[in-house]
């Protein structure tokens, strides 16, 4: 099947086409498909800062929990920040 796993479905006028859905498929018309295509576009943009952001602040709270709790904690803490940077980069 041609477009099985998603595709543009090219150009041929107003008089439309018969298509076959799938369940929890999404159609939208042509302005709607330009303001998705947009958004996903300014959060591709975004991404990389919010991700940057998100890791520095994962960061402080390390330190700030070293800081605050010592050498007391700092198998916890190491553990935390295995799990924090795991998670950072997965993002």
């Amino acid at each position: 099947m041609k477009y099985a796993s998603g595709g543009y479905t090219g150009d041929w006028g107003s008089d439309g086409r018969l298509a076959v859905l799938h369940q929890k498929e999404l159609v939208l018309n042509q302005e709607d498909t330009k303001n998705m295509l947009a958004a996903v576009q300014s959060i591709r943009e975004l991404a990389p800062s919010m991700i940057a952001e998100m890791r520095a602040r994962i960061s402080g709270a390390a330190a700030a929990s070293q800081s605050l709790f010592g050498s007391r904690y700092s198998g916890t803490r190491s553990a935390f920040d295995r799990k924090a940077t795991e998670l950072a980069q997965s993002v």
